[in-house]
């Protein structure tokens, strides 16, 4: 169901932008008539502006296809709330905690990539894109005990592991987010345009969380606990994207934009008895629907260009970007060797921050 989600919404999201297509070549005539006097999508004199109109700022090229392309290598670090693995103990005994050190999955810096493809359309200098954006990562990390010390789990079952002299866990995470807007560029001073978009974001986040633990108890043995979440969301997604032009086609930028997305996440957990692996003593299955907000900005510097008698714009952009995902981590956590049921979802946050490098053509 979410690769027929997938593919519907990538398919109309290409029509969306293919429909004005035919409809443009009429227009380019006109167009070629009444060219500006100055290039479009940079500064500009006072002179040149009407009042009480926002004049349009997006590149528009000569004799043109009316399409536009980027891509974009993104180098993102990735981490996630209420994710800890053990406490390091350094007393052997379970209780008082000695000079506790709470012990998170190694998080870092991960490569990726966008894609967009945009057209232009002749109504009012709209413009329309959509962009895919690929992370998939596996982050692995281990621990053992200190010496004379032990290991506390923070997420195996109480009544099944209550000390370990070792621990491992494996953090994977493929994020497939697929955004389609209808944009319009315009300037608001001489030197500052402003681009408001609004339309829909179809994002899957998959996650899987392995642990191993190696009990006190019975060091031959390791107990296994795997976390699973599978997800896709679908929601509006709206923002402002302004650039600060400081001559020369250069340019500074700042970028917000939120989305509050329809998910629905399948969560398994499984976990093996400390004694014998081969038993299975926690087996669940859920599902979760709900609505999760994301919010992103970005900021950096950019400079671009007409070039061949106006006909192409190029343009490149290195900025550093912010990315929350509330409530990502659905990952279900036992805290009681009592009623051994008591549970809860995490919760946490998915946060993703880091250098986002552009390359833009108008054509």
């Amino acid at each position: 169901m979410r690769k027929a989600i997938f593919k519907a919404f990538t398919g109309v999201a290409a029509l969306l932008l293919t429909a004005n297509a035919h409809a443009q070549s009429n227009d380019r005539m006109k167009n070629d008539q009444c060219d500006p006097c100055y290039d479009q999508g940079h500064a500009i004199k006072p002179c040149q502006m009407m009042a009480a109109y926002n004049a349009p700022a997006r590149i528009d090229v000569r004799c043109s296809w009316d399409i536009y392309a980027a891509g974009t290598f993104i180098y993102w670090y990735a981490s996630q709330e209420d994710m800890a693995m053990a406490i390091s103990d350094n007393s052997a005994a379970a209780l008082p905690i000695v000079n506790g050190k709470v012990i998170y999955p190694d998080f870092g810096y991960e490569p990726g990539f966008k894609a967009l493809l945009g057209i232009n359309m002749s109504h009012d200098d709209w413009d329309g894109f959509v962009e895919y954006t690929w992370l998939h990562f596996t982050r692995r990390t281990s621990t053992t005990s200190p010496a004379g010390g032990i290991l506390l789990p923070t997420r195996a079952h109480p009544n099944n592991v209550t000390s370990a002299t070792a621990a491992s866990s494996r953090w994977k995470l493929s994020l497939d987010t697929v955004n389609a807007a209808l944009a319009r560029s315009y300037y608001v001073g001489t030197h500052l345009t402003f681009r408001t978009h609004f339309g829909a974001r179809l994002a899957l986040i998959d996650q899987r969380y392995r642990l191993h633990y190696t009990p006190v108890e019975n060091p031959t043995t390791q107990t296994t606990e795997r976390n699973k979440s599978d997800s896709w969301a679908l929601g509006p997604r709206a923002g402002l994207d302004s650039n600060w032009i400081l001559g020369l086609g250069f340019r500074v930028f700042g970028n917000v934009a939120a989305d509050l997305l329809y998910s629905r996440y399948k969560v398994t957990t499984t976990e093996t008895d400390a004694t014998d692996p081969n038993i299975t003593l926690i087996d669940i299955k859920e599902k979760i629907r709900v609505l999760r907000p994301h919010a992103e900005y970005q900021m950096g510097l950019g400079w671009g260009t007409y070039f061949d008698n106006n006909n192409w714009h190029v343009d490149i952009a290195a900025s550093y970007d912010f990315h929350v995902f509330w409530n990502q981590n659905v990952f279900r956590t036992f805290f009681d060797d009592v009623s051994q049921g008591v549970s809860a979802t995490n919760n946490g946050d998915l946060f993703l921050h880091g250098l986002t490098a552009t390359v833009r053509f108008d054509f």
